[in-house]
């Protein structure tokens, strides 16, 4: 069975089957148009919808909804491609396996596609589609998106995060397999945001455009995800883990835990705006910055990390580091730094108060985009009790020349539980010919800590 539209650039249609008992040996597909050639350029067809509802399924064939790449005469990478289109499927019997491999998902032996259309320009890929799986006898319910297996291997991802595909009605008893993929969940109430499995092949980036409340994240991916949060994250639990590969959480408003009481666990947590903690625990190679976007972009103000709490504890693999998040300037070429100390051959002054640093370090992204160098950022910690396993950093990063950032620490009580063995556990560096930042910590009690050799 196969539904394609021909002539011109169009979408898939729409095919709906109910069954006691669905064989598939064959294909049902609904993709956009296949474009060849036209005397003018268009853009991509969107796949369509599949709906199928059987008691039983089984087969070797293929359901695809995958959406088709743009044409261009001139060669234009600019055309855009379609869309990936949607698959729901309800069943009670299916045959083993049900999994997914670098093409779709996998139901017994039938082949599941839901891409975006694919053709030479990266920035305007089409999104990727959605499959949905219902076992009707179990009542557990499975939301998948994946991105074309093109990707595999190429670790950058705004490589295939152009689009987004988005989602709404997300309710707790649907698990969430994503990979390769960008996600914009539209839901503000998530029972709970559970990405189960993915990511095996390439980093996932979900955003949320609104407040969220959810009782809980987890996530196990194996190439990590990246939960964005344009408003305020509100939290049932302490706690935010990831069980593989690194969760990094960028908060734009606030994060609200119960008791303002927060443990992270392999966790990268970026908060944009003051925060007060009753506790705040980094365990299992976690880390807190001021958010990741100046990282990446050019002419960005960056944000300052401000925690104000009763007890922060930073193990020994873990990090509040603001490196990285300074300023970036774009010029045609760039140079070396100034902070609290100057830059080597640098026609950048120094600034900043050495009792009171608030200042971001400064570096530069050239036009043409080979250089790439990131002022330190700027973290202040109020604290009565601080435990420092772990290390607090602002340094420069990226290429030569950028300059340290600024650390303002006053804790009452700081100590450490394990032996010294990295002599810059509290630092805010310049990078080679960058100049260095500023350090101010006040504190009535020092324990285990020589802050002479910092």
């Amino acid at each position: 069975m196969f539904v394609d539209e021909s002539n011109s650039s169009r979408g898939g249609g729409t095919i709906v089957l109910k069954a006691d008992e669905l064989v598939l040996n064959g294909y049902i597909w609904s993709t956009g148009q296949s474009i060849d050639s036209f005397p003018v350029s268009v853009g991509g067809g969107a796949g369509g919808t599949i709906a199928i509802d059987a008691r039983k399924i089984s087969g070797t064939g293929s359901i695809n909804v995958m959406g088709t790449a743009g044409y261009s005469v001139t060669n234009d990478n600019n055309i855009g491609d379609g869309s990936g289109g949607i698959v729901s499927i309800k069943y009670q019997e299916v045959p083993e396996p049900t999994t997914y491999d670098n093409y779709g998902y996998v139901l017994s032996d039938i082949q599941i596609i839901a891409w975006g259309g694919h053709s030479g320009s990266r920035n305007y890929r089409g999104a990727n589609g959605t499959i949905y799986l219902e076992n009707k006898t179990t009542e557990k319910s499975k939301l998948y998106v994946q991105g074309y297996a093109y990707y595999e291997g190429i670790n950058d991802e705004t490589v295939y995060c152009k689009t987004k595909t988005y989602l709404t009605g997300i309710t707790s008893d649907i698990d969430l397999i994503f990979d390769r993929a960008a996600v914009y969940i539209a839901d503000s109430n998530l029972p709970k945001i559970n990405i189960v499995d993915g990511c095996k092949a390439g980093k996932i980036i979900i955003e949320f455009p609104q407040t969220i409340s959810t009782n809980s994240i987890n996530t196990n991916c194996e190439k990590g995800a990246y939960l964005g949060f344009q408003q305020d994250l509100n939290l049932s639990s302490s706690t935010i883990a990831s069980s593989n590969e690194r969760l990094e959480l960028d908060v734009i408003g606030h994060l609200h835990t119960p008791d303002t009481k927060l443990t992270l666990s392999n966790t990268i947590l970026g908060l944009h705006q003051p925060h007060t903690f009753a506790s705040l625990d980094l365990t299992n190679n976690s880390l807190v910055n001021s958010g990741f976007p100046a990282i990446y972009t050019a002419n960005i103000a960056p944000s300052a990390l401000d925690i104000s709490a009763q007890s922060i504890s930073i193990d020994s693999t873990s990090a509040v580091d603001v490196s990285g998040n300074g300023i970036i300037n774009q010029t045609t070429t760039c140079g070396s730094y100034s902070h609290a100390g100057k830059g080597n051959n640098s026609s950048t002054e120094i600034y900043g108060d050495y009792a009171a640093p608030v200042t971001f370090g400064a570096g530069c992204i050239s036009n043409d985009a080979i250089s790439k160098i990131y002022g330190g950022g700027a973290l202040k910690l109020t604290v009565n009790n601080l435990v420092l396993d772990g290390a607090i950093r602002a340094n420069a990063a990226g290429m030569n020349g950028g300059s340290g950032g600024s650390i303002w620490i006053d804790a009452e009580n700081i100590s450490r539980t394990t032996a010294i063995t990295d002599s810059q556990i509290i630092s805010a560096n310049g990078n080679a010919d960058g100049g260095g930042g500023r350090v101010f910590i006040y504190s009535g009690n020092v324990e285990g800590i020589d802050l002479s050799l910092n």
